[in-house]
């Protein structure tokens, strides 16, 4: 899961947060296997959007737009803290949220889904029946 967040990042950057919570917790209760990965508790404790990431969207299911379309007050990356005319559209350009800057910006699309957790399991189903497919043929 760390793997494919970290190469399916839609901007570059980022602050391991989401990666960093991440954790692979087993319990094996009598005559069971059961694992899970990510704990929900502590995924809202260190990167309370987790679930935008993802889905692309609130646990409400309206799709999410940074501050919800208005002003966000900060600076990008670049030298004078205005956006490079070269980067539109990219998405690859930093920007700090900085409180009274006299510079912002309007977020106007909405974050599209990673599906981290959904592709991870499909990944995780695939690599379990490869194990007993083979735990199968050594008898």
């Amino acid at each position: 899961m760390i793997h494919y967040i970290n190469n399916n990042r839609k901007r570059s950057g980022g602050t391991g947060n989401l990666t960093g919570s991440i954790n692979f917790d087993k319990k094996t209760p009598a005559g069971t296997i059961w694992w899970g990965i990510g704990h929900i508790p502590t995924l809202q404790a260190r990167a309370p959007y987790w679930y935008v990431i993802n889905y692309g969207k609130t646990v409400s299911g309206q799709p999410y737009t940074p501050n919800w379309g208005n002003f966000v007050p900060g600076r990008f990356s670049g030298g004078d803290g205005r956006p490079q005319a070269s980067m539109r559209g990219k998405g690859t350009e930093s920007f700090t949220y900085t409180p009274n800057s006299g510079m912002g910006m309007y977020p106007g699309m909405p974050v599209r889904p990673t599906n981290y957790i959904e592709a991870t399991r499909h990944k995780l189903n695939i690599d379990i029946r490869a194990i007993l497919d083979r735990l199968r043929r050594s008898r």
